[in-house]
């Protein structure tokens, strides 16, 4: 698993240098197809001390690829609420921007599913967003598909028939 900005994963996959990527918004479609998508719910974490109203902005506690779609949602959000000073917490991994969120840091936007198998976030209030985000699991054109991608497909697949 490799973790890269969208345009460098996309360069990674037509080169054949990985597999596969899942990717939310626009891909090339003349290099690369969907071969499944998902509809994930999304959520406001922040912690229960933080009174939006009255602390004023919250600081975003964000992912340091800037093509992140958390990251923009996260931004998107706080604009949303009408908060224009924009202080900016980075992180390269989702445990430590929910670590940051339950040390009372900020304000982040996550995928709803991963809060499912935590329970130990402590102090952490959270709130559903009406709309999710849409994430396509892609592959190259030009590319023959090998047999342990093939797994992973139906495997992905599987997943989402659970959800």
């Amino acid at each position: 698993m490799k973790t890269q900005d969208k345009q460098q994963l996309q360069e990674m996959l037509f080169y054949g240098e990985i597999d596969g990527m899942f990717v939310n918004g626009l891909f090339d479609e003349e290099r690369f197809e969907s071969v499944h998508s998902l509809t994930e719910d999304i959520v406001i974490l922040s912690h229960q001390d933080f009174k939006f109203e009255e602390d004023g902005c919250p600081t975003r506690i964000v992912n340091s690829d800037t093509t992140c779609t958390y990251r923009n949602k996260t931004i998107e959000v706080a604009k949303d609420k009408g908060y224009t000073n924009p202080r900016i917490i980075e992180f390269d991994t989702l445990e430590s921007i929910l670590n940051a969120v339950e040390s009372g840091m900020g304000m982040s936007v996550v995928p709803k599913r991963i809060l499912d198998n935590r329970k130990t976030l402590q102090g952490i209030i959270q709130s559903d967003l009406s709309t999710p985000v849409r994430i396509e699991s892609i592959v190259s054109l030009k590319r023959k598909r090998s047999k342990s991608l093939q797994k992973f497909i139906r495997f992905i697949k599987s997943l989402s028939l659970n959800v």
